[in-house]
């Protein structure tokens, strides 16, 4: 499906400075606030476009954006992949469709400041460069433009998925996000390590900042963090193999020194054993919201490291 909302389709049209393009599965509800805070922003409306990329959700995501797209003087594009076809393909497909020359890659959970597009526009004055800003971890609609960052924010990631732009041109040049890498992790990754082998800069702009809302953190989260973190480590085999460097290997923990510092750290699997997910219960009971996040994710650190074990045998072995 692809549907064109607000002007796209005759009438006179300005050239667009930039697309934003969002990727979204089943995420209706903080969709909403997402692409509102599209129409609070400092750029000019007929000057940047949003893409909404549906990757085959079964919730109300349609109906969400076309609402949005009557009332906001945006120009909208809506598109819904037949079936599930994962982030890199998604992305891909709304940077083809995207009519900016330049494309701004965000996530349905992010909820734009007012700067956010004009600061991403400002950072292309300079050529051939690859822009990012801060990116506010909230859990609470009530913390929206009110939480500053913190230093659980910075992340020296030179092209997050959820905040990061670059030329249109550029990325079609370089053939997009590597659809190899099609479940959760380092797509975005593998896209900047690539555009910095041609040549692309890192830059960053304190101005074009937004806030990513996630619900707080319960034990019954632990089954999906496994999922993820075993996912994420299948794509980081498949990312090392196509860059074997040491940075690449540093950055993944595709390394015997991991290997052997989780197994220090770690002995005896005491991480994943029932009394401490009690432990992280009676914490998050008693207001200790910190300690048991640390915990956790010490937990999905070594699912992480136990997932690349588990891909690097496969990928050794691929009939096993």
């Amino acid at each position: 499906m692809h549907v064109r909302y607000n002007g796209l389709e005759g009438g006179k049209q300005l050239p667009l400075e930039a697309s934003v393009v969002i990727p979204t599965y089943n995420r209706a509800g903080i969709l909403q606030h997402c692409l509102r805070s599209y129409a609070n922003q400092t750029y000019p409306k007929e000057l940047f476009e949003l893409v909404v990329v549906d990757d085959c959700s079964t919730d109300n995501t349609a109906e969400t954006v076309e609402q949005f797209s009557k009332s906001s003087g945006i120009r909208v594009v809506y598109l819904r992949n037949d079936k599930r076809m994962g982030i890199s393909y998604t992305r891909n497909r709304g940077i083809r469709a995207a009519s900016g020359r330049i494309v701004i890659q965000t996530d349905s959970d992010f909820i734009a400041t007012p700067e956010f597009v004009d600061a991403h526009v400002q950072a292309h004055k300079e050529h051939n460069v690859m822009c990012t800003g801060p990116v506010i971890h909230i859990t609470s609609l009530d913390e929206l433009f009110v939480k500053r960052p913190t230093i659980k924010d910075v992340c020296m990631h030179p092209l997050p998925g959820s905040n990061g732009s670059v030329a249109r041109d550029v990325l079609i040049e370089v053939g997009g996000y590597d659809e190899d890498l099609h479940e959760y992790g380092w797509e975005d990754l593998e896209l900047a390590t690539r555009l910095r082998s041609r040549g692309v800069k890192s830059v960053r702009s304190e101005k074009a900042a937004g806030y990513h809302l996630h619900r707080p953190f319960t034990t019954d989260d632990l089954p999906n963090i496994r999922a993820r973190e075993e996912a994420r480590a299948r794509m980081a085999v498949v990312y090392a193999k196509k860059w074997p460097t040491f940075r690449v290997r540093m950055s993944t923990w595709v390394s015997p020194v991991f290997f052997a510092l989780d197994r220090i750290l770690f002995a005896f699997n005491w991480i994943s054993s029932p009394a401490v997910e009690r432990l992280m219960e009676r914490w998050l009971k008693s207001g200790k919201v910190d300690r048991a996040k640390a915990l956790a994710q010490l937990y999905a650190n070594h699912v992480y490291v136990e997932g690349l074990r588990k891909a690097l045998q496969s990928s050794k072995n691929p009939s096993s």
